[in-house]
């Protein structure tokens, strides 16, 4: 596996967030398919483990 940029870590934590965002449209197609919660569950556990790397809350 090659190295990750230094940087990963917060462009991945901003991705989640824009994705858990209210106004996300893509969170929004998820309610509709019927496992919403478990969906945002997994994201909000892999945002925290990216976090305690050191990356920056935005939201």
């Amino acid at each position: 596996m090659p190295a990750l940029p230094s940087d990963f870590h917060v462009l991945a934590v901003r991705a989640i967030d824009r994705i858990l965002a209210p106004d996300s449209e893509l969170a929004a197609l998820r309610v509709d398919s019927g496992d919403a919660d478990l969906w945002r569950g997994v994201l909000v556990r892999r945002r925290a483990v990216l976090d305690a790397t050191g990356a920056p809350t935005l939201c």
